[in-house]
C-alpha cells in the first residue's frame, strides 16, 4: 500500500497537469470544437442551416441592400471564364475596378466612395476600359491570351418589391481584340 506522501505528490501531479492545460492556448478550441459537435448532434444539419453551425453562415442574414459584381464577356455578349485566362476571380475583377476608381478619383482631385455622384456612366465606361486593357495584358503575360473583342459587364443582385430576388446585368466598357488576333479578322 503506498504511502499518503506518495499519494500527496500523485494528487499535486495531477493537479499541476490540470492547471497547466487550463492555462494552454489549445483549451478553448478543444472547448469549442467539443461544444459545436454536442450541439451540431442536437440539431443536425438535415433540418436545416442554423448560424454559426452551417457551412454557409454568409447567406445566413441577407441584405436588402444591392450587391454589385463584375465579370467579362465575349465580345458577343456571353459570359466568359475569367480566371483561366487572368487568374482573376470575379471578386478580384471587383476589387481592380475598386482600386481603378480610387486611382481615377485620386488622380483628378475627387472623393472617392462607391456612391460618389461624379462616377457616371462615361466615368466607369473610362475606368472600366484600363481594368480590361490591364487583364488583356494579364492573359498574354500568362501565355493564355483572350481570343477576340471582351467586355467588362456589372451585375446587380437585387429584392424586388415582391421581395423576390432578381438580378440585372450591363456592359460597362469593351476592349477590341488586336489585329493581329484570328478570332479579330470576322467579316461583319
Amino acid at each position: 500500500m503506498p504511502s499518503s506522501s506518495a499519494q500527496v505528490r500523485v494528487r499535486e501531479r495531477g493537479l499541476q497537469f490540470l492547471l497547466g492545460l487550463v492555462k494552454h492556448p489549445i483549451l478553448p478550441v478543444i472547448i469549442f470544437t467539443l461544444l459545436s459537435t454536442f450541439l451540431h448532434n442536437i440539431d443536425p444539419p438535415s433540418k436545416g442551416e442554423f448560424y454559426p453551425f452551417s457551412n454557409f453562415p454568409m447567406y445566413a442574414n441577407p441584405r436588402d441592400r444591392d450587391l454589385e459584381y463584375f465579370f467579362l464577356e465575349h465580345g458577343d455578349g456571353t459570359p466568359l471564364a475569367c480566371f483561366g485566362y487572368t487568374g482573376y476571380t470575379a471578386s478580384g475583377v471587383k476589387k481592380l475596378m475598386r482600386s481603378e476608381s480610387m486611382a481615377y478619383a485620386k488622380a483628378n482631385g475627387l472623393k472617392w466612395n462607391k456612391k460618389s455622384s461624379w462616377l457616371t456612366a462615361e466615368v466607369q465606361a473610362e475606368i472600366g476600359t484600363t481594368v480590361l486593357a490591364h487583364l488583356r495584358k494579364r492573359s498574354e503575360d500568362r501565355a493564355t491570351p483572350f481570343r477576340g473583342d471582351i467586355a467588362l459587364a456589372r451585375g446587380i443582385i437585387f429584392v424586388n418589391e415582391d421581395g423576390k430576388m432578381e438580378d440585372s446585368s450591363e456592359t460597362i466598357a469593351r476592349n477590341s481584340a488586336p489585329h493581329g488576333d484570328p478570332a479579330s479578322n470576322k467579316i461583319p
